[in-house]
């Protein structure tokens, strides 16, 4: 392509119009690209708050189940013991 001095008005509007076309698609992939970013995003977000839920779920079963094994041991070791003496 011709030097910008020896361009003739008509080369140099196409010129000008082709930047602009081209810029416009950028903007519009650049657009998109975003769109994608926030929509994963939100996405993340969701996933991270459902986690946040069951591990709070789980935590609660973790400790219900300790409390009934401490109980199962309890058990345990007053059977292994044997029945205890009783006053003379």
């Amino acid at each position: 392509m011709k030097d910008r001095t020896n361009m003739t008005p008509e080369e140099r509007f196409t010129k000008i119009e082709n930047l602009l076309a081209a810029m416009t698609e950028h903007q519009a992939r650049h657009d998109e690209d975003i769109r994608q970013i926030h929509e994963t995003q939100k996405a993340s977000a969701q996933i991270l708050r459902t986690t946040a839920e069951l591990l709070l779920t789980l935590t609660g079963a973790q400790k219900a189940t300790e409390q009934r094994l401490n109980a199962l041991q309890a058990d345990l070791d007053r059977l292994m013991r044997g029945p205890e003496p009783g006053p003379a």
